[in-house]
């Protein structure tokens, strides 16, 4: 579980170790302290430090250690800041600070316990097979830090953590170093699951406490897939944005709960007036060939109002090929609709259940703009059908269509 992040002069990585042998268990921490200056000249070998034996006053481990990297890019010159909550229940965040630069005889790596309203780790989510019904299970992961950056001299951390409803859901954290004092806010809904999430800066200037964040959710009624939800600088949470819908539920484990791409990650652009956040997670897909799996999707989030102090909302900038098909179930004639970015090839396949190709509807160039296509039910046998639209060779969309 490796992490990273720079200040100006040095990288800093850092990972856990696990014994290489049966049983494999937790055997450490670790983190690389580089000086970046050396591997800007070219050098081979890089002035370093190695940091181990990572252990809180209370004597838990530095398992999973997140570097807080400054939210708007303006690098300290040294030191780095990190975070760290236990991977299943407690009531305790743990702020590391490394303070001094890798050559300094009195650098020195030190930990501060401080107190939050107890978590839990989430239970495993749900999801439902669409064509049997069947519920399997999904993994939620663990309670750790999943993603923190810091700005004005406040740490903002998410991670999972089960809510008051039983249900997995996010805690959103901010640990202002001023003050040691920390506020935890929570985000989730009842009926579904949020998992695995991380955040960026998404403030317009320094002051502004704004985030983004990012997730994974899935229920038996909603396929495994991407939501987004902004917060703002008095730590209100805006609507979620649906990101990218699931496509399948995921079937790849034999044992144990399904796993869905589980980390998610999210990076802001710098130097822009506009907060703009590009982002990347996992969501259930259709993989001809192979079981139902995942795949990761990139999206750009943009301020859905750029002309307030605080963002309310986030708004989608990705020009993709995301068809809808009507009427849908289909008994005779079945329309496609797409937004083509492009003048490109475009092929469209109907795929029975096992991935096959049944039919290929369309094989050629369409111009960029909205696309309209119509097509007749023909000598297709009722049943459930996929339909996947490819752009130069990548899949862009795949849409159920159920044939009566």
């Amino acid at each position: 579980f490796p992490n990273v992040a720079i200040n100006k002069n040095e990288l800093f990585i850092t990972l856990n170790s696990f014994k290489s042998f049966a049983p494999y268990n937790y055997n450490g921490s670790y983190v690389y302290q580089i000086s970046t200056g050396d591997g800007y000249a070219g050098n081979t070998n890089l002035g370093n430090k190695v940091w181990s034996g990572i252990a809180a006053s209370d004597g838990y481990p530095g398992i999973t250690l997140i570097p807080a990297q400054e939210g708007l890019g303006k690098l300290p010159d040294e030191g780095m800041h990190f975070v760290q909550t236990r991977l299943d229940t407690g009531s305790q965040v743990y702020h590391y600070y490394l303070n001094g630069k890798w050559n300094n005889p009195n650098a020195s790596l030190t930990s501060k316990i401080i107190s939050v309203p107890t978590y839990y780790v989430c239970s495993d989510g749900y999801i439902k097979d669409p064509f049997t019904n069947k519920l399997d299970s999904i993994s939620t992961g663990v309670s750790w830090v999943q993603n923190s950056f810091i700005l004005d001299s406040i740490i903002h951390f998410t991670f999972s953590a089960n809510l008051d409803t039983g249900w997995c859901g996010i805690n959103y954290a901010r640990y202002d170093l001023r003050n040691s004092l920390i506020k935890v806010k929570q985000f989730g809904q009842k009926g579904t699951s949020l998992a695995y999430p991380a955040l960026a800066s998404f403030g317009i200037m320094e002051k502004d406490k704004s985030a983004a964040l990012v997730y994974v959710q899935a229920d038996i009624n909603t396929l495994p897939q991407v939501g987004a939800v902004a917060v703002d600088d008095a730590m209100n949470f805006s609507q979620p944005l649906l990101i990218k819908t699931g496509d399948t539920m995921v079937s790849i484990s034999t044992q144990g709960p399904e796993r869905w791409g589980d980390y998610s990650g999210i990076q802001r652009k710098y130097n822009d007036t506009i907060p703009q956040v590009w982002l990347a997670a996992g969501y259930a897909a259709n993989n001809p060939g192979r079981k139902a799996g995942f795949n990761t999707w990139v999206s750009q989030l943009i301020s859905k109002d750029t002309f307030k102090y605080i963002p309310v909302g986030l708004q989608q900038i990705n020009h993709n090929q995301s068809a809808s098909i009507y009427p849908n179930p289909a008994s005779d004639k079945f329309y496609l609709e797409f937004y083509n970015s492009n003048t490109q090839q475009i092929n469209i396949n109907l795929r029975n259940t096992n991935g096959a190709v049944s039919y290929e509807l369309h094989d050629g160039v369409l111009p960029k703009g909205n696309v309209k296509l119509s097509f007749v039910k023909k000598s297709l046998v009722s049943g459930v059908y996929l339909i996947e639209v490819m752009a130069d060779g990548q899949r862009v969309s795949t849409k159920r269509l159920v044939i009566q």
